[in-house]
């Protein structure tokens, strides 16, 4: 074979290998496209079946307190209070379906270092971070982007103050120590920091109130306290802004 054949023969693999490249990328990158608008989408299923069944629950307590008197009305109330019920628990195992496979496009974006522009996943309100305890020990300034919750010693429950996913959950030797951030959609985070312990996953979905782990000392800390951060902007750990304005009137648990 002459040595032009042999060039020809190699330079054509060397386009054929990168063609196979560049096919895999653009193969990956329509997989995470795809896998972003499923994101959305279950998030936007998620919240239209939370939101519908708070409203039908509302109809249940409505039925039930109202007082007995018509008897073709109490038959008529009997058979709305056992269709909410029905269409409430079909509800119910939709939306766990919907929260699990949620979960897992979660992780496999995650994995790759992406996630889509979710919508809000929250209702507004917010929850208190920490179990029982309510002493700002250190609040927000240009030069401490978080405020600090001293829990003397203890260490109790860590909270999610809103609904989200959670997007870290370790220590990735910061200075915030063991810490968990959650994406709340729209661009809004919140970090948890100098954790003791852990108990959220990355991917995982979370109601307001779900702990997250316990308060501790871990990282740049000099006693137990958490240290909470709050951004409208996406950078959670940089651009941030004063989460006090959100949690002062949080519901205490």
């Amino acid at each position: 074979m002459s040595k032009i054949k042999i060039v020809s023969i190699v330079f054509l693999l060397f386009i054929f290998s990168l063609g196979i490249g560049f096919t895999g990328l653009n193969s990956n990158s329509i997989q995470a496209d795809e896998l972003k608008n499923k994101q959305v989408k279950l998030a936007e299923e998620i919240i239209k079946s939370i939101k519908f069944q708070k409203e039908i629950q509302n109809e249940l307590e409505t039925i039930k307190n109202k007082q007995q008197g018509n008897p073709d009305d109490l038959n008529i109330d009997l058979t709305l209070e056992k269709t909410f019920q029905k269409t409430l628990e079909n509800l119910q195992i939709q939306l766990l379906k919907d929260k699990m496979e949620f979960q897992l496009v979660n992780q496999q974006l995650l994995s790759v270092g992406q996630t889509a522009a979710l919508p809000y996943l929250g209702d507004g309100s917010y929850v208190w971070p920490v179990d029982g305890y309510f002493n700002v020990s250190q609040g927000y300034s240009g030069r401490h982007k978080g405020v600090d919750i001293n829990t003397l010693g203890a260490h109790p429950s860590v909270f999610a103050v809103q609904t989200g996913i959670v997007t870290k959950a370790m220590d990735e030797g910061d200075g915030f120590g063991n810490k968990v951030v959650i994406y709340h959609g729209e661009n809004k985070y919140t970090l948890y920091a100098h954790l003791d312990t852990i108990k959220a996953k990355v991917g995982q979905y979370i109601d307001e109130g779900t702990v997250l782990g316990t308060v501790g000392n871990t990282g740049n800390s000099d006693g137990d306290h958490l240290h909470i951060q709050l951004t409208f902007s996406g950078d959670v750990e940089n651009n941030t802004i004063n989460p006090w304005d959100y949690i002062k009137s949080a519901e205490k648990k």
